[in-house]
C-alpha cells in the first residue's frame, strides 16, 4: 500500500507543476453589455506576434482580443516586422513582452533588442502620424528587449522585479483608492 501511494504523488508532481504555468482562460467570456462599436466596424487593433512574444492573440492574450473583438474592435495577430506597410490600416498596435529570438531560452543579460532600428522608426512615424501604442514588458527579460523602442518616445525600461518589502507573500496589488492605480478614464472604465 505505501509504494502505491508513493509511486502516486511521484506521478503526480510533475504534472502539477506544469498546470502553474500561464496559459490562457479559455473559458473566460467577457460580456459586453453595450459595446463601443458594432461588430467588426472599430478601431483595427494589432496584436504583435512577430518578436517572440509571450502574450499573442492566439494564446496568453486569447481572452483580451475576445474582449475587444465584443466591443466591436477588429482584432489582427501581426506576425510581420513593423513598417509602414505592416502598420497600414491600424489604429492601435499591441506590443506584449515580445523578446529577441536569441533569449528565449536564455535570459543571461545583456538581454538583446527585439526591434531593430527600422521597426523602431516605422513605429515611431506611424504614432506621430496618428497611431495609438500600447507597450507592455513585465518582468526581466522583457523590458530589456523593449528599451530602444520605448525610448524612442522618452520612456526609459530597465530589467528587473518588483517586489514589495512590506509583503512577501508575492503578491503586488494596485487599487485607485489606495492611489497605488492612478485615477484615469482607463482604470475608472466606461
Amino acid at each position: 500500500m505505501r509504494f502505491c501511494l508513493c509511486f502516486a504523488v511521484v506521478f503526480v508532481l510533475p504534472t502539477s507543476s506544469a498546470s502553474g504555468q500561464q496559459v490562457a482562460d479559455t473559458s473566460f467570456a467577457p460580456a459586453v453589455s453595450d459595446p463601443a462599436y458594432p461588430a467588426e466596424s472599430g478601431p483595427t487593433v494589432l496584436i504583435d506576434e512577430a518578436h517572440f512574444n509571450f502574450h499573442t492573440a492566439g494564446g496568453r492574450y486569447l481572452p483580451f482580443a475576445w474582449l475587444l473583438r465584443r466591443d466591436g474592435y477588429v482584432v489582427r495577430a501581426s506576425a510581420a516586422r513593423f513598417s509602414g506597410e505592416a502598420l497600414q490600416g491600424a489604429d492601435i498596435l499591441v506590443i506584449s513582452n515580445a523578446i529577441a529570438e536569441k533569449n528565449q531560452e536564455d535570459w543571461s543579460l545583456p538581454t538583446a533588442q527585439a526591434f531593430d532600428s527600422e521597426e523602431i522608426t516605422a513605429v515611431r512615424d506611424w504614432v506621430a502620424e496618428g497611431g495609438s501604442l500600447m507597450l507592455i514588458a513585465d518582468h526581466m527579460p522583457f523590458p530589456g528587449s523593449a528599451e530602444n523602442l520605448a525610448a524612442a518616445f522618452g520612456l526609459l525600461f530597465r530589467n528587473g522585479f518588483a517586489s514589495d518589502a512590506e509583503d512577501d507573500s508575492g503578491r503586488i496589488v494596485f487599487r485607485r483608492i489606495d492611489g497605488t492605480l492612478a485615477d484615469h478614464p482607463i482604470t475608472r472604465g466606461r
